[in-house]
C-alpha cells in the first residue's frame, strides 16, 4: 500500500508530562464480544461475522431501528462513508462542486474525500449519490483507493476486452477480493450492503497481510500512563497504512504520526513532538496491547485496550482565528446575550494546558465552566490551545526553540483583537497560574482595562517549582532537583538526571523554564498601569496564600476565597482529597469566583 499518512506530534512543556495518541479501529473479535449485533443479520447468515467486525471498527453504522437491510443496495454516497472512515485516503486535488451534492448535504464531507482522493469523478457535474453502485464501480472504487496493481492477467466471460473497468476488474480479482460470480463477473449488476461488506473486509484484510500486521492489532486502542499525582490517557489508531495519536485532555484529536512499523503481533510507533522523541509500542496479548510509552528516552509501561469512540460533544462557542507570531491561533469566543458587553481573555497555567483547564492526567473543565458562567453573566470570554497543544499544536516547529514570552505575545495579540472588535467594550484578562505571569507580561505591551491574577505566583518560579517538589520527592530527588534549577536559574541546561525527574526538567523544556525565571512576578506586575487584583484560594496546595500577599502591594485589590483550590473547586486542605476533585469535571467552581471576577471586571 503506498497511501501514506502523515506524522502526528505533542507537546510538553515546562513542567513536561508525556502525551497521548488517537486510532481508527480495525480489529477482528469473535463474535461473542460483539458490542452491537443487528436484528436482521443473525448468525446464520454466511456473513454474520465480516459484517458485525466492521460494525465494532466503527465502520458500519446502520440503521437507526437497529436494522443491517443486508440485500439492499448499496448506494453511492453510503460507499463514500464506508470508505472514509476505513482508508486513510490522501488528498491528491482539490474539492469539486457537484451539482447534487451541495455543502448542505450530510454526505458532503465523505464524498469529497473520495473525490480529493482521486477514486471518484462523477458524471457530468453530477455524483448521483443515491444510485446503487455496480459491482464494475466497485472494483474501480477499491482498486484505486487501495492503490492495488494486477498480478496476472484474468477473463470474464461477460468483461470484453474494451470493458472500460476491465484493468480494474482484474485488479481486484488477482488480489483476491473478489472470486467472480459462477466464472462470470456481472460487472453491470448492483452490490448489496452485504457483499460490499465482505469486499471492503477482503481489502482491509488484504493491507494488514501486506504489511505483515495481525489484523487484530487495527484499531482504536485506549491506554493509560502513570504520572505523578495521576493518570494520562492517550489513543492511538492502527490502519496499517500509518496511524494517529490523541490526547483528550491535551485537545490533541487524531494527529498522524511519523511512521509505524509492524511485525506480526507487534508494532512500534515513531512520533516527533516538535523535536521531543516519543516511541509507543507494544504487542498483541489476547484482547489488549502490552507495550511502553517512551517520551525523551524515558519509560512509561502502558497497557492499551479497545477504545470506542465518544460521541461529538455540542459546542456552545464560536471559533475565531486570531493573528499571532508565526501564524494564526484558533481561540474559542463564548458571548453573552447582549451586545457590546466586556470581554474576559482566560490564559491558561503551565504545561500542556488546553482552553477547557485541562492538562495531563487533570480533567477538570475549570475554563470552560469560568466561561460559560461568565457569559450567563454577561461577559463575553476568548479561551484557546496554547500555542504547541490542541487546535495550535502547529504553532510550535520546536518546542527547544519555545519561551515564555512567546505565550505572553499570543495574549497580548489577543487582547488587541479584542480592542478592535466592536462587540466588546472593554477588554480585561484572567491569567490563571503560570497565565497570572503571562497577563501581567501582556499588559505591559498592550493596554487592557483590567487584569486578575488567579492562583498567580508571587515568587519566582524556581522558588515555586522547588516547594512543590519538596511536597512529592524523597530527600536525595529533592537536593537533585535543588542542584538543577541553581544550573537553570543562571542559564545552564542539564542532561544528565535521574529518570524520575526527567518529565519534570525534560531537557528540551528546559530552556523554557530558563525563561520563565528571568522574571520575578511582582516586580513585573509593578510595571502594569491597568486595575491590577489578585484572587486567592485558601486551599491551593500549588500556589499559597503567601503568594498572594506578596503580590498584594502591586494590586489595586487582593482577596482570597476560602475552600477554594487551585483548579477553583471548593476543596478541602487535604492533599488527597484535594487532589482527587482535580479529576472531576462535573464539579462546579467555588461559588464565590464569578461574582468576585464579575465585580472586578464591572468596576
Amino acid at each position: 500500500m503506498k497511501r501514506k499518512r502523515a506524522l502526528l506530534s505533542v507537546l510538553a512543556v515546562a513542567v513536561a508530562t508525556p502525551v497521548a495518541v488517537s486510532p481508527m479501529n480495525t480489529n477482528y473479535v469473535e463474535a461473542a464480544t460483539y458490542a452491537k449485533k443487528f436484528t436482521d443479520v443473525t448468525e446464520s447468515n454466511q456473513y454474520y461475522k465480516i459484517i458485525h467486525e466492521l460494525t465494532d471498527l466503527g465502520i458500519i453504522t446502520g440503521y437507526t431501528d437497529g436494522s443491517f437491510n443486508p440485500n439492499a443496495h448499496i448506494s453511492r454516497k453510503h460507499v463514500a462513508v464506508l470508505l472514509s472512515k476505513a482508508l486513510p485516503l490522501e488528498p491528491i486535488r482539490e474539492t469539486t462542486s457537484f451539482k447534487d451534492v451541495p455543502p448542505s448535504h450530510s454526505y458532503y464531507k465523505d464524498i469529497q474525500k473520495l473525490y480529493r482522493a482521486g477514486i471518484v469523478d462523477g458524471s457530468n457535474g453530477y455524483f448521483n449519490p443515491d444510485q446503487p453502485l455496480t459491482r464494475a464501480q466497485m472494483a474501480k472504487i477499491l482498486a484505486l483507493a487501495l492503490n492495488l496493481s494486477a498480478k496476472g492477467d484474468t477473463t470474464f466471460p461477460d468483461v470484453t476486452k474494451d470493458f472500460w473497468a476491465k484493468e480494474y476488474i482484474e485488479t481486484i480479482y488477482s488480489n483476491k477480493i473478489t472470486t467472480g460470480n459462477n466464472g462470470n463477473f456481472k460487472p453491470l449488476e448492483n452490490v448489496s450492503r452485504q457483499h460490499f461488506a465482505v469486499f471492503l473486509h477482503r481489502a482491509l484484510k488484504l493491507v494488514a497481510e501486506e504489511n505483515n500486521i495481525n489484523a487484530s492489532l487495527q484499531g482504536q486502542w485506549m491506554g493509560k500512563i502513570e504520572i505523578p499525582n495521576s493518570t494520562l490517557e492517550i489513543i492511538i489508531s492502527l490502519d496499517g497504512n500509518g496511524g494517529t495519536l490523541s490526547v483528550p485532555v491535551q485537545g490533541i484529536k487524531d494527529f498522524p504520526v511519523k511512521s509505524v512499523s509492524y511485525n506480526g503481533d507487534s508494532f512500534e510507533m515513531m512520533i516527533n513532538l516538535q523535536g521531543i522523541p516519543v516511541v509507543i509500542s507494544g504487542t498483541l496479548k489476547g484482547d489488549s496491547i502490552e507495550g511502553s510509552f517512551v517520551q525523551s528516552g524515558v519509560p512509561f509501561p502502558i497497557t492499551f485496550t479497545h477504545y470506542e469512540k465518544e460521541p461529538e460533544i455540542e459546542l456552545t462557542y464560536e471559533t475565531i482565528s486570531i493573528p499571532v507570531k508565526g501564524g494564526t491561533l484558533k481561540a474559542a469566543l463564548e458571548l453573552p446575550t447582549k451586545s457590546p458587553s466586556a470581554v474576559a481573555i482566560i490564559v491558561a497555567g503551565s504545561g500542556p494546558t488546553n482552553k477547557d483547564g485541562n492538562a495531563g492526567g487533570m480533567t477538570s473543565n475549570s475554563y470552560k465552566m469560568l466561561a460559560e458562567s461568565l457569559a450567563a453573566q454577561g461577559i463575553a470570554t476568548i479561551r484557546y490551545d496554547k500555542r504547541g497543544i490542541g487546535d495550535n499544536i502547529t504553532l510550535v516547529k520546536d518546542v527547544t526553540a519555545l519561551r515564555i514570552d512567546d505565550f505572553a505575545s499570543d495574549v497580548a495579540s489577543i487582547a488587541k483583537f479584542a480592542k478592535d472588535d466592536v462587540r466588546f467594550s472593554s477588554v480585561h484578562i484572567i491569567g490563571h497560574s503560570e497565565g497570572a505571569l503571562l497577563a501581567t507580561l501582556a499588559a505591559q505591551q498592550q493596554d487592557v482595562n483590567s487584569i486578575t491574577l488567579l492562583a498567580g505566583a508571587g515568587r519566582p518560579i524556581e522558588e515555586v517549582l522547588y516547594e512543590q517538589l519538596s511536597a512529592q520527592l524523597p530527600a536525595n530527588l529533592l537536593a537533585e532537583s535543588k542542584t538543577i534549577i541553581d544550573s537553570l536559574k543562571v542559564g545552564k541546561t542539564v542532561e544528565k538526571m535521574s529518570p524520575e525527574l526527567a518529565s519534570v526538567f525534560a531537557p528540551a523544556s528546559q530552556p523554557y523554564l530558563i525563561s520563565w525565571m528571568n522574571y520575578d512576578p511582582v516586580a513585573e506586575l509593578q510595571k502594569v498601569t491597568a486595575k491590577k487584583y489578585v484572587v486567592q484560594g485558601s486551599t491551593d496546595i500549588q500556589v499559597s496564600v503567601t503568594d498572594a500577599e506578596a503580590l498584594r502591594k502591586s494590586a489595586d485589590e487582593t482577596i482570597v476565597i476560602e475552600g477554594m483550590n487551585h483548579i477553583l473547586k471548593e476543596a478541602p486542605a487535604d492533599r488527597t482529597a484535594n487532589l482527587a476533585t482535580y479529576s472531576q469535571p462535573k464539579l462546579p467552581l467555588h461559588e464565590k469566583l464569578v461574582t468576585t471576577l464579575k465585580q472586578y471586571i464591572n468596576k
